[in-house]
């Protein structure tokens, strides 16, 4: 895990902060973590972009890279939202969520008369709206 840290270019403390969380990192799959950071650099992430990412919310390497994939896709091409990486730079923890908490919340806002488009304006002005539902 430490080397794959380094290779995000951190900061010896920042890796130290994240070590001492309260994560079993033993327990994540080494292909997920480099299938999660590499996915970010496919969808155009800076290097900058993954490590404040991977500083604020470690846990979505441990994410399988296929629901990962599934999350990027369903927000780039059902929501139309260009700039993956300004959305997960502003809020990492929606790369915990999974693509049916997304899609349970447009839904629910389809179901309140907003279109797609009023969504995807809503959540990249307040990519923490997901949350508040």
């Amino acid at each position: 895990m430490i080397s794959i840290l380094k290779e995000l270019e951190m900061e010896d403390q920042d890796i130290k902060n994240i070590l001492s969380m309260d994560i079993d990192f033993d327990s994540f799959n080494i292909n997920d973590i480099k299938g999660n950071i590499e996915l970010l650099k496919l969808f155009g992430f800076s290097l900058k972009e993954i490590r404040n990412i991977v500083i604020a919310n470690p846990m979505f390497l441990n994410n399988m890279t296929k629901d990962t994939l599934d999350l990027l896709n369903y927000i780039k091409e059902e929501l139309n939202i260009t700039y993956l990486n300004l959305l997960f730079d502003s809020n990492p923890f929606l790369l915990s969520k999974e693509k049916f908490e997304i899609k349970e919340f447009v839904s629910k806002k389809e179901k309140e008369g907003l279109t797609k488009e009023d969504i995807k304006d809503l959540i990249e002005s307040n990519p923490y709206v997901i949350d508040e539902v």
